[in-house]
């Protein structure tokens, strides 16, 4: 038996593509501006994934973050951001509201 694949229609899909990043700050600047995060967005990790886990904002069930570089962030800062994006996969997995996808190009 085949499994049907069911394909979004590129208007239920939202993408934001990331620009090589070589700081927090950055990276969270970019994010904030590409996926036009609310006003209030404290800028720290603990905001990013709590609005990773939300998307109340974004209509599209689909929404793909493409990372065109992250080898410029400190070990330390790449690691929380790589702990961030399982952690938001894990919490999409259980919900059905959006699909989640992340690109990285390294």
């Amino acid at each position: 038996m085949y499994k049907r694949t069911i394909k979004a229609k590129p208007e239920d899909i939202f993408e934001a593509v990331i620009p090589p990043v070589n700081s927090k700050c950055v990276l969270l600047n970019e994010l904030s501006d590409k996926l036009d995060f609310p006003s209030y967005f404290g800028q720290n990790w603990d905001a990013l994934y709590d609005l990773f886990t939300d998307f109340f904002w974004i209509q599209q069930k689909e929404i793909r973050i493409y990372h065109q570089g992250l080898r410029g962030l400190p070990e330390s800062d790449l690691q929380v951001y790589m702990d961030i994006i399982g952690a938001t996969k894990r919490w999409w997995a259980k919900y059905n509201e959006h699909t989640v996808k992340f690109y990285l190009n390294e």
